[in-house]
């Protein structure tokens, strides 16, 4: 199998984990009352969001009010590594 035969199966099977997750999501807000809905998503910035640098609330997108949160995976990396 190609390198570019697994990354393409590695994306299908992240991004049907990323509809399953929002469809669980969406799923729960039918059946009980959700003050907030926030979706995580690791996010790789080439320069350091602003104002807040551990990520944003992609306002492009409107999901039935779940919010898609781009967190940022270097920092969160660096921390996590840093506390080791």
């Amino acid at each position: 199998m190609s390198a570019y035969s697994i990354f393409r199966l590695y994306n299908l099977a992240a991004y049907q984990l990323i509809i399953k997750q929002l469809t669980y999501e969406f799923a729960l807000q039918q059946t009980h009352t959700v003050a907030e809905s926030v979706f995580f998503i690791p996010w790789y910035y080439t320069a350091e969001p602003e104002p807040e640098p551990l990520g944003e609330t992609e306002q492009s997108l409107d999901i039935k009010g779940i919010q898609i949160f781009k967190a940022n995976f270097f920092l969160i990396q660096k921390l996590y590594l840093e506390n080791l």
